[in-house]
C-alpha cells in the first residue's frame, strides 16, 4: 500500500514503473486499496507487465479505465470479467503474453491481441484466442467444467504452430491425443501421466525437451518410480530429437524438486522447479506452485 500511495503522489516516479504485480485484492472496491490501485495504474503510463489476482469474483476490468499504458504481458487472475476484458484486449494492442480466465462460450473480438504469442488458460480461453493468431507457446490448464473429448477435438486443428505446450493442472485433463497436430512442438510438459500415453510422444518429430509433472505433491507414483530409468531410456530411443527429460520427484516446502535425464549422461541431476522453468518459460514464476496446490491456482506460461 505504501508503494501505491507514493506512486499516486509522485507522477514522475510512476513513469519509471514497468512491472507491477498485485495479489492482495480480497474483494471488489476494497477500501482503501481499490482506489489506490486504480489511481496508481493510471499514473504508471509506461507499464509493460501487469499481474492482478483477486478473490471476490466480481468483474474488475474497470481498473483499466483511464490507463494509457500498452502492456506486453498481462496475467489477469480474476473471473467473470469476459465483457470488460473484451474491451481491454482490443485496447492493449501490444500484448504478446496473456494469462486469462474465461467462461464457456466466450468470444473475443478478432482484432484483439494481434501480436499474441504466449497464452495460458482453460478450454474457453484457448478456443476464444488460439484461432486466428500466431500463438507459439500455450499453457492449456483445464478447469473442472472443461468437456474432455470435445475440448481436444475443438482445439487440435489450431495447434500446428506451437513450439511449447504445457498441458494439465490441478484438475484432470484429457488424454494426450494431439500428436498429429504438433509437428512444430519442441518443448512439452505433461501434468499427470495417463496410462500408455508416453508411447505417443514418438509421433512428435521435433520434440527436444519433455517435462513430466505429477500434480499431487510432485511425487512419482509407486508404479512409475520402479520403472523410471527404463521409461526414460525408451523415450530417448523413440524420440529421435529428444535432448532432456525432467521428472518431478518430490515436494520440499513450497517447491517441487525434479530429476533431469539427458541423452548423454546416465545419472540424473537434481533441479529445483525454478531452475526447470526459468530456462524455458521465465515469466510469472511465482504462479508455478499455486496451480498444483490450489483449486483456483494456475501456472502461467511465458
Amino acid at each position: 500500500m505504501n508503494f501505491l500511495t507514493t506512486i499516486v503522489q509522485n507522477s514522475r516516479l510512476a513513469r519509471f514503473v514497468l512491472v507491477y504485480h498485485c495479489n492482495s485484492i480480497i474483494h471488489y472496491h476494497e477500501n482503501p486499496l481499490w482506489d489506490l490501485l486504480k489511481n496508481g495504474l493510471q499514473k504508471m503510463v509506461n507499464l509493460r507487465e501487469l499481474t492482478f489476482r483477486s478473490f471476490g469474483g466480481h468483474p474488475a476490468a474497470e481498473l483499466f479505465d483511464g490507463c494509457v499504458f500498452q502492456l506486453q504481458k498481462l496475467d489477469w487472475g480474476n473471473h467473470s470479467d469476459e465483457i470488460g476484458m473484451a474491451r481491454v484486449l482490443v485496447a492493449q494492442r501490444s500484448l504478446t503474453h496473456l494469462a486469462l480466465e474465461s467462461s464457456e462460450g466466450t468470444h473475443y473480438p478478432p482484432e484483439a491481441c494481434p501480436h499474441l504469442t504466449h497464452l495460458r488458460g482453460g478450454l474457453s480461453t484457448v478456443l476464444a484466442l488460439l484461432p486466428g493468431r500466431h500463438i507459439t507457446h500455450l499453457a492449456w490448464v483445464p478447469i473442472l467444467e472443461d468437456p474432455f473429448l470435445l475440448g481436444v477435438a475443438q482445439v487440435a486443428e489450431y495447434m500446428s504452430s506451437l513450439r511449447s505446450l504445457t498441458f494439465g493442472g490441478y484438475f484432470a485433463r484429457p488424454g494426450f491425443s494431439l500428436t498429429n497436430h504438433l509437428d512444430s512442438l519442441e518443448i512439452l510438459e505433461l501434468i499427470g501421466i495417463h496410462h500408455g500415453q508416453l508411447q505417443l510422444l514418438a509421433d512428435l518429430p521435433n520434440l527436444k525437451e519433455l517435462v513430466l509433472t505429477f500434480p499431487h505433491r510432485g511425487r512419482f507414483p509407486v508404479s512409475f518410480e520402479s520403472q523410471i530409468d527404463e521409461i526414460v531410456d525408451k523415450l530417448f530411443s523413440q524420440c529421435v530429437r529428444l535432448r532432456c527429460v525432467d521428472v518431478s520427484r518430490e515436494r520440499t516446502g513450497n517447491e517441487i524438486l525434479y530429476q533431469r535425464w539427458t541423452d548423454n549422461i546416465l545419472c540424473p541431476s537434481q533441479l529445483t522447479e525454478s531452475q526447470v522453468w526459468s530456462s524455458r518459460f521465465g515469466m510469472f514464476l511465482e504462479c508455478i506452485n499455486y496451480e498444483l496446490t490450489n483449486h483456483n491456482g494456475r501456472r502461467c506460461l511465458t
